[in-house]
């Protein structure tokens, strides 16, 4: 059996709210994309939140929103920074696993340029800015996402693959 809560990290765009909505419909159990709850708590979208109050002004509540879900027995997307917080990062470390989706520059490009004016992070930035923002940024985070318990390094992960690599480590 998998220990809950499982965590779903990487870079925006890494697909993990796809996946994560998937895992836990197969695995009977609540998911939680922590943007979505932030969204729902505050009463304004993520995007609002960084124009209006700033980026670490949402990454306070970010920590806050994640201490609040990490309890549950579900499975839970971060969004791309939530783990790079050394607070964060023990917290889920103590509280589940966590699973890194490694998704290529290229391909994480590809998804930004069509839905960047959701992300208030790259919505002002042209496709070279983009680009250069997306390969500096993941190599600057590489290091704490690959402190997660589990690296899935495929462009399109399965269910099946990720369940089956948190299934072997129970077992």
């Amino acid at each position: 059996m998998i220990k809950l809560p499982v965590f779903l990290i990487g870079f925006m765009a890494s697909a993990k709210s796809t996946i994560g909505r998937k895992m836990a419909n197969r695995m009977n159990c609540e998911f939680i994309d922590l943007d979505e709850y932030i969204e729902s708590k505050e009463g304004k979208s993520i995007s609002k939140i960084f124009s209006k109050k700033g980026e670490s002004f949402f990454r306070k509540i970010e920590s806050e929103a994640l201490k609040e879900v990490a309890e549950k027995k579900a499975v839970i997307a971060l969004g791309g920074g939530a783990f790079i917080s050394f607070e964060n990062r023990t917290l889920i470390k103590a509280s589940g696993q966590s699973v890194f989706l490694d998704v290529t520059p290229s391909v994480l490009i590809g998804r930004l340029k069509k839905e960047r004016s959701k992300r208030p992070l790259i919505a002002d930035l042209n496709n070279v800015e983009l680009s250069d923002f997306v390969r500096k940024t993941l190599e600057e985070r590489r290091s704490f996402y690959e402190e997660a318990d589990f690296i899935v390094k495929t462009n399109k992960p399965t269910i099946k693959e990720i369940l089956m690599l948190l299934e072997k480590e129970v077992g």
